[in-house]
């Protein structure tokens, strides 16, 4: 697993969940951020570098927030390993 801040492990495991574990459905970040009491800067922050580590995948509205997070097939396997 990539080295990850325990706030990066609980939104890739808050994703994983949202998304029964699937790669070819997305969650929609801000609820993510929502459940996880989030503020937007950490949010773009942190979703930005899981799409840097390969662990996710992000849809972004023009003004640069993600819109639909993805898991790749590596995140869903470092999100089930814990």
């Amino acid at each position: 697993m990539a080295a990850l801040t325990e706030q990066q492990k609980k939104i890739l495991n808050a994703v994983y969940e949202e998304v029964d574990g699937r790669t070819d459905v997305a969650a929609a970040p801000e609820d993510v951020a929502t459940d996880l009491s989030m503020s937007v800067r950490d949010m773009r922050r942190d979703f930005a570098y899981l799409a840097s580590a390969g662990l996710a995948r992000l849809d972004w509205l023009t003004n640069g927030d993600p819109v639909l997070i993805y898991l790749t097939p590596q995140g869903a396997m470092d999100a089930a390993a814990g």
